[in-house]
């Protein structure tokens, strides 16, 4: 297969390509699938080239001969290489075969999976890689909020983490709202994101904002922090849409567990996530960043008293 670097004029689709594990288009050697998304397949390469590996994220056949799901790839795409920061993917390129029309996004490798691998296999995350989380991926929301972008897909799915760099990035911009590509809103009709983690108002298929992603992220690091999801009831009624949207209006998170002998700490972390977590976005903090800096104060105290006992212990 021969693929080209994107170009706008050739963007009509009508038959896809469905690579597979052992291809080898251009540079790249497919190695392994490692999931499916809403319009696309994707896999593990190797760049031979540039000797590293690589994601390949390749539109679905089934969906490659509908013309608005082909607008929401390359959306997507576009989208994700025009934003440039440290806590967001990197995209490095997207590639159309002409003679098949079909379409492969390239993008950077994370080599530790994503926070929904990490939460299912470990349960609670550990405060040090909390703290990171909270400012890696809230810095990342803060740089898309100053633009205009809201995400409105935030979810543990959707953070990968390197271990080589300690780094967690935000990721899938499929149905973000972009203000400077108004055309691909059209796409996005309904309620886009994904019900068990959307706001009150995202779940009512009320406007979406920068206070709904806010939300939506105070929920993701609730379950980072807890290892078990934001609202039990609504995970109960995952399979029923009305039931959970009907508890996403009305119920509350638990308490949080002891993770500090200081229970007052501990009450200050609820304090600061609950608010995050308000039915009404104007009881909300008014930014992603001041959200995460109350957050994080309070995750280096709590740090600085479990090392303090941990030492006193030893003596």
């Amino acid at each position: 297969m021969n693929f080209n670097i994107f170009n706008p004029e050739i963007a009509e689709v009508s038959v896809g390509v469905e690579l597979r594990v052992g291809d080898t288009f251009d540079e790249f050697k497919i190695l392994e699938k490692i999931g499916t998304g809403a319009f696309s397949n994707v896999f593990l390469a190797y760049d031979k080239v540039l000797d590293r590996k690589v994601v390949l994220k390749n539109l679905s056949p089934e969906l490659s001969d509908s013309q608005d799901e082909w607008d929401a790839f390359v959306n997507e795409a576009q989208t994700t290489a025009s934003l440039i920061h440290p806590g967001l993917i990197t995209v490095h390129s997207l590639r159309i075969d002409e003679e098949n029309q079909s379409a492969v996004l390239v993008m950077e490798y994370m080599d530790g999976g994503t926070l929904r691998d990490m939460i299912d296999h470990h349960g609670a995350v550990d405060l040090e890689m909390i703290w990171n989380l909270a400012h890696q991926v809230g810095e990342a929301l803060t740089y898309l909020h100053e633009r205009g972008i809201v995400h409105r897909d935030i979810k543990p799915e959707n953070i990968l983490f390197s271990r080589e760099t300690g780094w967690f990035k935000l990721t899938d911009f499929g149905l973000a709202f972009n203000p400077n590509r108004p055309e691909f809103e059209a796409l996005n009709d309904g309620q886009p994101g994904t019900l068990i983690y959307m706001s009150p108002e995202q779940a009512r298929n009320e406007r979406v904002t920068m206070q709904s992603d806010l939300y939506t992220f105070a929920a993701v690091l609730y379950e980072a922090l807890t290892g078990t999801h934001y609202l039990p009831q609504v995970k109960h009624y995952e399979d029923n849409p009305r039931r959970a949207v009907q508890q996403i209006q009305v119920a509350y998170s638990p308490r949080l567990p002891l993770i500090c002998q200081d229970i007052e700490l501990v009450d200050q972390l609820e304090s600061v996530l609950f608010k995050a977590l308000s039915k009404h976005p104007q009881e909300r903090f008014s930014s992603v960043r001041r959200f995460v800096r109350a957050f994080n104060r309070v995750i280096e105290d709590i740090e600085h008293t479990n090392s303090y006992r941990r030492a006193a212990a030893r003596v």
